[in-house]
Parts: C-alpha cells; structure tokens; sequence
C-alpha cells in the first residue's frame, strides 16, 4: 500500500508531464502556423489577422486542456 506522499509524489509527476506535454505541443502548433506563413505569407492585412486568431484559439485549446 503507498503511502500518502508518495500518491501526492506520483499525482506532482504526472502534473508535470502533463506540463510538458503542453510545452511540446505549443511549440509544434507555433511550427506549423511559421511555416504555413512562410509558405505562403498573408496578403494582407486581414489575412493575417485571421490567421493569428487562428492560432491563437489552438494555442487556448492547448492551454485549458
């Protein structure tokens, strides 16, 4: 049987897994909308806006999970 600490030890892990999960899927979105930007670069303005919006809503998603 495990002890208190040690459950409280193991939830502490997977909270920071959990952590660097996020960390590494924020950095694949960030890669992805770089390199559809550099692809093919927004035309204007409001292109880019839309786009920027975009991933920022992915970024939120990725964040509250």
């Amino acid at each position: 049987m495990k002890s208190m600490s040690q459950i409280e030890y193991h939830i502490d892990e997977l909270l920071r897994e959990k952590e660097m999960l996020k960390k590494v899927e924020i950095e694949v979105k960030v890669d992805e909308f770089t390199r559809l930007l550099t692809e093919q670069p927004a035309k204007d303005e409001e292109e880019l806006k839309r786009i920027l919006m975009m991933l920022a809503r992915d970024l939120k998603n990725i964040v509250e999970q």
